[in-house]
């Protein structure tokens, strides 16, 4: 997705599996809202216990997780 139109400028992303994992890129040129952007982990399962954020370990709080910083890339699932 590219141009996403919100308060903070226009936002760019996208999400794609890479072998075992999901990875989502989240680009710069936007105001991060004063919460961050907030990843909701869909269906009932929770998410998988690793996640990184630019490369360093990120925690889940229940099924979202928090993005303060961008750029970012997040990878999640089987492989670190």
């Amino acid at each position: 997705m590219k141009g996403l139109r919100t308060p903070g400028g226009l936002l760019s992303y996208s999400l794609k599996r890479d072998g075992g994992n999901l990875v989502l890129q989240l680009a710069g040129g936007v105001r991060v809202p004063p919460g961050g952007f907030v990843l909701v982990w869909p269906g009932r399962q929770p998410p998988p216990a690793t996640t990184r954020v630019n490369g360093k370990p990120a925690r889940w709080e229940g099924k979202e997780l928090r993005l303060r910083d961008v750029p970012a890339t997040v990878v999640i699932g089987g492989r670190p």
